[in-house]
């Protein structure tokens, strides 16, 4: 397996420990403010979601798709870039998402948005990846 197939797995799977126990840790959080509650909701369901499932897509179509279509994967570079921009999308909306319920930060808002952009560029990069590695000649 690819070393960017190996990593979106382990952070798969990392990030579904993460969410498993974050979800478990839900009824003992704080009840009194419920953008901190509603912030730590969005945590799990980010986590599992972004996290595990579509990291582990990432990781598996990496692997797979390229074998049953019997071509080579395509994207260089950008396979990189996609990785990155999806980790450092999710957990930038994970955190940003909660410095703005606690109000820590000013700017956390708008750093969430980025963060959001930047998971959202990189599914599209993913696809783009995908579409050129299946593409007829």
């Amino acid at each position: 397996m690819s070393k960017i197939t190996i990593w979106c797995i382990k952070l798969s799977m990392l990030y579904f420990v993460l969410g498993i126990l974050l979800g478990v840790s839900l009824p003992f959080s704080e009840e009194g403010d419920a953008n901190v509650y509603n912030s730590l909701v969005f945590a799990h369901v980010h986590l599992n979601l972004l996290g595990w499932m579509t990291m582990m897509i990432y990781g598996v179509g990496y692997h797979i798709l390229p074998r049953f279509a019997g071509k080579h994967l395509r994207g260089g570079r950008l396979i990189d870039v996609q990785f990155y921009l999806a980790n450092a999308g999710l957990l930038g909306m994970v955190v940003f998402n909660y410095m703005k319920a606690k109000g820590v930060m000013a700017a956390a808002g708008m750093l969430f948005m980025a963060s959001a952009a930047a998971a959202s560029l990189s599914g599209i990069l993913f696809a783009g990846i995908m579409f050129a590695t299946l593409k007829e000649k």
